[in-house]
């Protein structure tokens, strides 16, 4: 006679960042895991606005290839200097483990990189480029004018 045994540790706090693409995107929550995973492991995000407003509770998902837990938050249209409160719940048969932060919606941006960037030498300038770009396809034209500096 044999019993199989699974032995879990409780979760570790998850330290976690947001962020989204532009202001029409949703807002994304990720963080890994250095410890592993197993199956019943939930982890649950909850966003409220600072100044009252709904509740938004939104499941994350686990993904083993990059060891990262996704939560997407839908429905923060275009807010932009407001303040976010943001709980992540990571629960699992042998505990829970939770943590708080507080964004600044605008501070969330974090465009995409410029697309199409071409550099061509400018004649009879030996020591300048001509360096051209386009905003990426995730900045809405409606959005503001993202400004992007050569390094």
């Amino acid at each position: 006679c044999s019993h199989r045994l699974i032995i879990e540790e409780p979760p570790k706090i998850p330290d976690f960042t947001c962020f989204r693409r532009s202001l029409a995107k949703d807002v994304l929550c990720e963080w890994r895991s250095f410890s592993p995973v197993l199956p019943r492991t939930k982890a649950t995000l909850w966003m409220q606005r600072f100044m009252g407003g709904n509740v938004t509770e939104q499941l994350c998902r686990y993904y083993s290839r990059s060891q990262k837990f996704f939560c997407r938050v839908q429905g923060l249209n275009n807010e932009e200097h407001e303040l976010l409160l943001v709980s992540v719940c990571v629960a699992n048969l042998a505990g829970t483990a939770q943590s708080h932060k507080s964004f600044y919606a605008d501070v969330l941006l974090k465009p995409d990189p410029p697309a199409n960037v071409q550099v061509h030498p400018v004649e009879g300038e030996p020591h300048k480029l001509h360096v051209t770009w386009k905003n990426p396809s995730s900045w809405g034209p409606k959005h503001y004018y993202l400004q992007f500096q050569l390094r």
